[in-house]
């Protein structure tokens, strides 16, 4: 069962940031997928099992059922669904930045990441914004 309450943990939380990741070409994602599953399963593992234990995985519903209950999310949960969906932000909001201004740059590591913000003054206006809510919700200022 516990096994079962991670992979729900993953689907809800993980399943749309690494779709966009996947299709926006993964440039901007910041850690392998595998170490994303392990950030949300350690921030919002406790929060499913708690205020979703009969909800059954797929078609969004703990997703669902986490939002239902976001004034009852710990302060740990709510901080990485915030970051995720930020970070989800980023990738779509740049990907074209990205591509035009950091082309040859190898994906991973943040390289991406550093090449948009070395060439601040030439992305797009929406990325730029993505790119403040991202370092806000990450509690870092831009």
């Amino acid at each position: 069962m516990k096994h079962t309450l991670k992979i729900t943990a993953l689907a809800a939380l993980g399943t749309v940031t690494l779709a966009q990741a996947a299709f926006a070409g993964g440039d901007l994602w910041p850690r392998p997928a595998w170490g994303y599953a392990r950030l949300a399963i350690q921030a919002c593992g406790p929060d499913v099992s708690r205020l979703c234990p009969g909800v059954l995985p797929g078609g969004g519903r703990i997703g669902q059922c986490l939002s239902d209950h976001r004034e009852k999310l710990s302060p740990r949960c709510y901080r990485f669904i915030g970051r995720s969906l930020a970070t989800r932000n980023v990738i779509l909001a740049c990907n074209a930045d990205a591509a035009r201004l950091c082309d040859g740059i190898p994906p991973g590591g943040g390289r991406i990441a550093a090449c948009l913000d070395d060439n601040i003054q030439a992305v797009s206006p929406d990325c730029k914004v993505a790119m403040r809510r991202a370092r806000r919700a990450a509690g870092r200022p831009y």
